[in-house]
């Protein structure tokens, strides 16, 4: 009769450790201790400004609202040019047409992502002294170097939220265009 009893009670801890096991490896026994780990410390806004994080979940402080501004298609000043897809501008003699947007990965301003994303343009360049290229560059610190000048993405607009698609006749390129250092 001892033995009986003692029988079952370890199949009865056999099946309940059975049962459990699972749950208590996953931790759904374990309190809560809160920690969180953060995946990055900086977020790229929308505006090309970064924002830390604040708060014991790792959110990322709010970016800075950026307002539209009645801005003309072309605009140029000594060494950018904004321009919208299927235009063509001339800065420092390099003539620059946004071709397309190949790509926008961009993080939504009313999101929190892993990463900032980048947009990619294809763009087509042209001087008189180097044969046309054609090429694609992103705005993550992406360069190009062409007939001695280096030509870069300082910002696009619009800005990307969720749920509202980016025709490509919306998109808006800032590119900078200097001469290159010796």
């Amino acid at each position: 009769m001892k033995k009986l009893i003692i029988l079952i009670v370890v199949v009865v801890i056999v099946a309940l450790g059975i049962i459990f096991w699972p749950k208590i490896s996953a931790g759904l026994f374990h309190k809560n201790t809160s920690q969180v780990v953060c995946t990055m410390e900086a977020k790229l806004c929308p505006d090309g400004s970064y924002v830390g994080r604040s708060g014991p979940k790792c959110e990322f402080k709010k970016c800075p609202i950026v307002t539209a501004t009645s801005t003309p298609v072309i605009s140029t000043s000594t060494d950018s040019i904004t321009l919208g897809v299927g235009q063509k501008g001339e800065v420092a003699g390099i003539n620059i047409t946004l071709n397309k947007i190949v790509s926008d990965s961009r993080c939504a301003i009313d999101a929190v992502c892993v990463w900032a994303g980048m947009v990619t343009a294809n763009v087509t360049l042209e001087s008189k002294n180097y044969p046309p290229i054609t090429k694609d560059i992103n705005s993550n610190k992406g360069l190009i170097f062409y007939d001695s000048h280096v030509i870069s993405i300082v910002s696009i607009t619009p800005i990307k939220k969720l749920g509202n698609p980016i025709l490509s006749s919306e998109y808006k390129v800032i590119f900078k265009i200097v001469k290159a250092q010796p």
